[in-house]
């Protein structure tokens, strides 16, 4: 199944004003895809009544064969794991994600930013092995990759092979689904070989699932190399039982 499930609506501040489901869904269609998740962010100043618009708005359209999700990206505030929203929320969605290494922003307890890349690197593994098991995660958003935003430069070679090796180990045993982002994957219409040989090849072969995804803030961006991704990493070996969406959900959220 071809399918983006990182994307942003206008209800998320980063995303365009003409970004709502409507026109998303249209944007999908015709980039090929067969499955989208819209998934804004719930930072701890967003009112979540977001959420609810983003489903009345899905129960307007017209009949689709797209297959269409309504989830969310949470913060994952601190080294411990913790994520903003209210679990009671998090029942009425199709798929619960959690946006990793958001270091960037002042309510998120990042490592300290004086410390060497290597350092940096070993508290943002910790953070996400903290934040693997929680039951309430479908997904996590960029792993690793997030980090790109407070080191800026190709810092792949400096993670720990075993560092890799845990991370997917943990997310098979929790099913928890760590995302490939299309935009991590190539760089100028280029493969990103160093991504490739130090994060993707060593997940695939750890057998965890895996999230196809653009994080798309506009309407171009939609489904942007998915096609391309999905066919790259079955070529390098995962699994389409390894490639997940929502469809394939078993975690129950009661």
């Amino acid at each position: 199944m071809i399918v983006d499930l990182h994307m942003h609506s206008h209800h998320s501040r980063c995303a365009q004003r003409e970004n709502n489901v409507q026109t998303m869904v249209d944007a999908a269609i015709a980039a090929g895809l067969e499955g989208i998740a819209i998934t804004d962010h719930l930072h701890p100043h967003i009112d979540p009544a977001i959420l609810a618009d983003n489903r009345n708005q899905l129960a307007q359209l017209k009949e689709t064969k797209l297959e269409v999700w309504i989830g969310v990206e949470l913060d994952v505030l601190n080294w411990e794991g913790d994520l903003t929203g209210d679990p009671e929320l998090y029942k009425s969605l199709d798929y619960v994600m959690a946006g990793i290494h958001h270091y960037h922003v002042n309510w998120v307890d990042g490592p300290d930013l004086s410390q060497s890349p290597v350092e940096i690197l070993a508290f943002a593994q910790q953070n996400l092995m903290n934040t693997i098991p929680n039951p309430w995660l479908d997904a996590i958003g960029h792993p690793w990759t997030g980090v790109v935003k407070v080191l800026n430069f190709n810092f792949y070679n400096l993670i720990k092979p075993e560092w890799i090796e845990e991370a997917g180990y943990a997310a098979r045993n929790h099913q928890t689904a760590l995302e490939i982002p299309a935009w991590a994957m190539f760089k100028d219409d280029a493969i990103n070989e160093d991504y490739l040989q130090h994060v993707v090849r060593p997940l695939i072969k750890t057998g965890c699932p895996l999230v196809t995804a653009t994080d798309a803030h506009s309407l171009s961006n939609i489904g942007k190399n998915i096609n391309r991704l999905t066919k790259l990493l079955l070529e390098e070996g995962a699994t389409e039982e390894q490639l997940w969406s929502p469809a394939k959900r078993v975690k129950t959220r009661v």
